[in-house]
Formats: C-alpha cells, sequence, structure tokens
C-alpha cells in the first residue's frame, strides 16, 4: 500500500496526514466515527435521554429508554440483516433509531426507510422478524437493556392490532450533503402527510441533519441543539473541551470520548479503518483522475473532430467557391467570344454589304463610261480598276 507521506507528496488525497478519526491536536477519537457514536450514546442513557430531548420534540416529557439490540434479522432474498447504529425504545412505546452517516448514496433517503420498517417489524410480535437470536446479541455491557416490546394480540393470537402499532423515527446526523434535499436547508422531516394535514403524526418519522451546512449557520439552530453540533463540527479536541466547560452534559460526553480513546483495540481499528479509509480515497481519486483524463482526451478529441469537420467545410466551400468563380470566369469568357463572334460576324457582313455595293457601283460606272464610248482601258485607269476586271463586267449580262 502507497504510504500516507507519498500520496501527499504527489498531492493525490487531499487529506491530513493525521489519521480523521482523531482529533488533530490530541488523540482523542472523534464523534462523527460511527464506532465512537455507538458508544458514546448506547453505553450512557443520561447523555441518550438528552440527546433525544434537544432534538426532537414530544407531546410528553421523556421519563425512560430502553435500548434494543441493533441487528435486525432481514428477510430479503440476500439474507443480509441489518445494523442499526443505536435503536431504543421509550416508555411510550415509541421506536427511535440514531444514526450517524459520514458518507450517504444518492438513495439513502429510500435505505432511511427501509431501517424504520425493519425496527417497526421486529419489534412487532405479528411481524416475527425480531428472534431470540437477535435479542441475544444485545451486549452483556448493556444489561438495562429489556427484551422486545410486548404489544397487545388480536383475538386469533396471530395478527397485531394496528391501534397498539408504536410510533417509529430515525434521526440521523450527516457529515456529507445529500444532493437531492434542498440547498437552503440543513434539517429535513419527512413524515406521512395528505397536503397539509398529517396521517398519523409521528407515526412513521425520518429526520435528516447536514452538519456540512450549518458551519456558517450555526446561529439560526435553536440553543439546546447547538451546543451538540458544535460538539459534532468542531475541528479541534480543545474546541470539544471549551464546549465541555459550558455544559455539564459536553463535558461528560467530553470524558466518555477519552475513556474510549484509552482503549488500545478500538484506537488500533480506527487506524486500521482510516488506512483503508485512506486507501480507498485515494483509488477513488486516481479512478477520478482518470475519468476525468478521459473527459479531457474525449472532449479534445470530439473539439479536434469538429474542428477538421469545420476545415474540410471550410475546404469544401473554398472549393465549390473556386469552381463557381472558374464557372464564372468561363462563362465571361464564353460570352466574350459569342460577343466577339457576333461582332465579327456583323462587321464581315458589313463589309461584304460594302463590297457588294461597291461592286454596283463599279458595274454602273463601267457600262456608264462604255456607253459614253470609252475603251476599257481608259474606263480601267479612270476608275482605278484593272482592266481585266472592267472587261469581266462588260462581259457579264448582269
Amino acid at each position: 500500500m502507497t504510504d500516507t507521506k507519498q500520496l501527499q507528496r504527489k498531492n493525490l488525497v487531499p487529506i491530513e496526514e493525521r489519521n480523521g478519526l482523531f482529533y488533530p491536536d490530541a488523540q482523542v477519537l472523534k464523534p462523527t466515527w460511527d464506532h465512537a457514536f455507538k458508544s458514546l450514546f448506547l453505553d450512557h442513557k443520561e447523555l441518550t435521554l438528552r440527546f433525544i430531548e434537544d432534538f426532537i420534540e414530544f407531546e410528553h416529557p421523556i421519563t425512560d429508554l430502553t435500548f434494543l439490540s441493533n441487528d435486525i434479522e432481514s428477510k430479503n432474498n440476500n439474507g443480509k440483516s441489518v445494523r442499526l447504529d443505536v435503536a431504543l425504545r421509550l416508555a411510550d412505546g415509541t421506536l427511535i433509531d440514531l444514526e450517524m452517516q459520514t458518507s450517504a448514496e444518492p438513495g439513502y433517503l429510500r435505505r432511511c426507510v427501509y431501517y424504520n420498517a425493519m425496527l417497526l417489524v421486529s419489534q412487532t410480535k405479528s411481524g416475527s422478524a425480531y428472534s431470540k437470536k437477535a435479542a441475544s446479541k444485545v451486549s452483556a455491557r448493556k444489561a438495562h437493556t429489556s427484551p422486545p416490546l410486548e404489544f397487545s394480540a388480536a383475538p386469533d393470537n396471530t395478527k397485531q392490532s394496528a391501534d397498539s402499532l408504536p410510533n417509529v423515527m430515525s434521526l440521523t446526523l450527516l457529515s456529507t450533503c445529500l444532493p437531492q434535499l434542498p440547498a437552503e436547508k440543513f434539517r429535513h422531516s419527512f413524515q406521512l402527510l395528505d397536503g397539509t394535514e398529517f396521517l398519523d403524526k409521528d407515526c412513521f418519522r425520518i429526520d435528516l441533519i447536514e452538519l456540512p451546512k450549518l458551519r456558517e449557520r450555526i446561529s439560526e439552530v435553536p440553543e439546546r441543539q447547538r451546543i451538540w453540533l458544535e460538539f459534532f463540527l468542531a475541528r479541534s479536541y480543545a474546541e470539544v473541551k471549551q464546549l465541555g466547560e459550558q455544559d455539564t452534559v459536553i463535558r461528560r460526553a467530553c470524558e466518555v470520548l477519552e475513556m474510549m480513546s484509552e482503549d488500545e483495540k478500538l484506537k488500533d481499528l480506527a487506524r486500521r479503518i482510516w488506512q483503508g479509509e485512506f486507501a480507498r480515497k485515494h483509488i477513488e481519486l486516481l479512478k477520478k483522475e482518470e475519468e476525468e483524463q478521459k473527459r479531457r482526451l474525449a472532449e479534445e478529441k470530439e473539439r479536434m473532430a469538429e474542428e477538421e469537420k469545420r476545415r474540410v467545410e471550410e475546404e469544401s466551400r473554398r472549393v465549390e467557391e473556386e469552381k463557381r468563380r472558374v464557372n464564372e470566369e468561363k462563362r465571361r469568357v464564353d460570352e466574350e467570344k459569342r460577343r466577339v463572334d457576333e461582332e465579327k460576324r456583323r462587321v464581315e457582313e458589313k463589309e461584304r454589304m460594302a463590297e457588294a455595293k461597291v461592286s454596283q457601283a463599279n458595274t454602273l460606272a463601267i457600262r456608264t463610261l462604255a456607253e459614253m464610248g470609252l475603251s476599257s482601258n481608259a474606263i480601267a485607269e479612270k476608275l482605278e480598276l484593272s482592266q481585266e476586271h472592267v472587261i469581266a463586267i462588260l462581259n457579264s449580262n448582269d
């Protein structure tokens, strides 16, 4: 594997040399890493209670919550189970899934719908998706975790009463942005509506918060939520410690992060995950550069083809224009030749007519002089004609 420094020298991966799952100023794990996020809330009910109360408005105060198994057996064709970050149930039966997403593909919203649906089915007796096997996966460290919520069954004991179905909702913190969501909003809440009327408020709800949009708009966030979001957005551990001085719950979260960061196995896992993430980003960047190079080559090829096409078309137009000019010149020359030939013909015609008139005049003069008794020799001298010509006219009958 290419090491970090070599990648940075090549400017292939625009990320810090320090492991991005730790703060740059301390070897403390960031809460935006899903493993740290899970440990932060699954092991510490007081943090989870405060977090839910600050971000979700309920008609009645939250008195207690129970953590559920985050592994849900799936009935889909691939047989893979669904693993949630933090699944829990409130005292009134409301089911909640807390998620931290560092990357979200365009279809993530549909996945949220699937997660909510599977959480509801797994916790409903008639759904039968939640099994003893799934329940046994709850770790021993969560001794306060209770078994799945039991709902009253229909008389035939096979169908779940629809009225007893719990509300189910999810709250996801996104460390990236989803392109299909409105750019002007950073918090989104999807519920079942008919126009402006709720089908059943909060019965099926999906909330998402896009963290990157909040860096410049944190002042718009309600005060109770702001300190949590500043906690997740902090670029250094020094900033996190300052937040802990302002709020006892955040101070407790800092203590939890520090305790987790002393776990060498967890730190080693973070290093290995980051190495894989670094390599993945490197490969993605190489692919992106290769695609960009292919795109540039394709555009250059297309540009050259268009340029060659324009050149050929221009040359064709030039040849056609030259051909047209030559044909026009030829036509003009032919026209001039016809005009000259016509003029020559007219001149020749005039000459013939003139010669005919002269011949007629000479003939008349010769005969007139001959009648006057002049000899052919005298007539020839007088008219400046040859004697043979005079004799020929006198001997002709015309």
